[in-house]
């Protein structure tokens, strides 16, 4: 088990170096129009690193102390359909409802069916998360997102 997080973890650093690199070359710099195209990614590749080099420095720890595996082999067909499904769905209709609303359902069914977390915490996450999104995208950035059918007839989304 420590192999495979050792391997997906230097995986994970290389894959940041390489995206901060090419961050950097688009730019990273303010401009007048605002941030450089390479600002957001760089800003994200570093902190995809960072989580990588805690997880292998992770593995070093304690290495007679195993935790037990995330889920059984059987287990596994059920976790891979709990996680496919939703994935295959929200994708599906993602033309149809746009970004907000399946991020915003997407989100619901994971904390809900697979999380199992309360219903105050659901509705936290599933519409906070969407709304982060709307505000930094569409407001901050002016980036448009895709749009749900019911954009124009009311909602902004």
């Amino acid at each position: 088990m420590r192999t495979a997080e050792r391997l997906a973890a230097a995986v994970f650093l290389v894959l940041a170096a390489i995206l901060v690199r090419e961050a950097l070359r688009l730019g990273v710099e303010w401009t007048t129009t605002g941030p450089g195209a390479g600002f957001v990614p760089l800003w994200l590749a570093l902190a995809m690193g960072l989580a990588a080099l805690g997880v292998l420095l992770g593995t070093f720890k304690d290495t007679a102390r195993q935790a037990a595996p995330f889920f059984s082999s059987r287990q596994a067909g059920v976790f891979w359909l709990k996680v496919l499904l939703p994935m295959v769905l929200a994708v599906a209709l993602l033309p149809y409802l746009g970004i907000y609303l399946v991020a915003a359902l997407y989100l619901a069914v994971f904390a809900a069916w697979i999380g199992r977390h309360r219903w105050y915490l659901v509705a936290a996450v599933s519409l906070g998360v969407p709304l982060a999104m709307y505000l930094s995208f569409e407001r901050f950035f002016r980036l448009p997102l895709p749009k749900s059918l019911f954009y124009g007839r009311g909602l902004p989304f």
